[in-house]
């Protein structure tokens, strides 16, 4: 790419051989590409699967589309529902689009989903509750997640997770 640009919480702009190309999800891609009609079902399609959409175009023509998705371990609804026995309310906190998460949080037994929230966000939310006396477990793996795992009162990883994620969390899960 001779020239690459990040559009933080949209996608990536990448400029090759003098043309634009552009990936990202499907509101970046409908600002950017005049001919989008084709993958507005299939798009959809996916968020409902709980997969989340990736949009190849150029200004005039999709190029092509993927889904990514974190496949949930076996025992994330029942540590979801112990939590909930113990009284202690679970939220998820996403960057994913709201039609992506509602179908994990349903799989999951989570009830209180926020979702298309940025790395700045999610850490106001943590802040947000900590003001009004709560303590704050923050649960993340990525580099979006950082921010709010450092403000948390107690932040947890994976060990798979990113290394600006480890080095902020609190607690790092080994499996």
């Amino acid at each position: 790419a001779q020239n690459f640009e990040n559009v933080p919480g949209k996608g990536i702009k990448a400029t090759v051989l003098d043309k634009e190309y552009f990936a990202g999800n499907l509101l970046f891609i409908r600002e950017m590409c005049k001919n989008i009609t084709q993958v507005e079902s299939i798009c959809a399609k996916l968020s409902d699967e709980g997969k989340t959409p990736l949009v190849f175009a150029n200004k005039d023509d999709v190029l092509g589309v993927c889904a990514v998705c974190d496949k949930e371990k076996a025992s994330a609804k029942k540590a979801i529902s112990l939590l909930s026995d113990m009284g202690i309310d679970t939220i998820m906190l996403t960057g994913d689009n709201e039609i992506t998460a509602e179908a994990i949080a349903k799989k999951l037994g989570i009830k209180n989903v926020c979702a298309s929230v940025s790395p700045l966000q999610k850490e106001e939310f943590v802040r947000k509750y900590q003001q009004n006396g709560e303590i704050v477990t923050m649960c993340g793996d990525g580099i979006n997640d950082a921010p709010a795992l450092a403000r948390a009162n107690v932040g947890i990883s994976v060990s798979k997770g990113t290394d600006i994620a480890l080095e902020t969390s609190d607690v790092i899960l080994m499996n």
